[in-house]
């Protein structure tokens, strides 16, 4: 029978998304959206958002990078 008891790795894997990631992802949402706003047509506005989603997830997948880098190097 197996062990009730919860290892590291189970409770790392029910803790969520990181805080890195999370972070990097709204920087990466408001820095894409504004960096569309000022290169992009004002009248290509729903072009905005979809750039700045892109953003925000280049962002997520980049916290959580850094966060899988941070703790397996430790």
């Amino acid at each position: 029978m197996m062990s009730k008891r919860r290892t590291h790795r189970q409770k790392q894997a029910d803790e969520g998304l990181p805080f890195s990631a999370v972070v990097l992802g709204m920087a990466g949402f408001l820095f894409a959206y504004l960096f569309a706003e000022a290169g992009l047509d004002p009248q290509a506005h729903p072009i905005h958002w979809l750039v700045a989603g892109g953003g925000a997830i280049l962002g997520v997948g980049a916290g959580w990078l850094w966060h899988w880098l941070r703790n397996r190097l430790a």
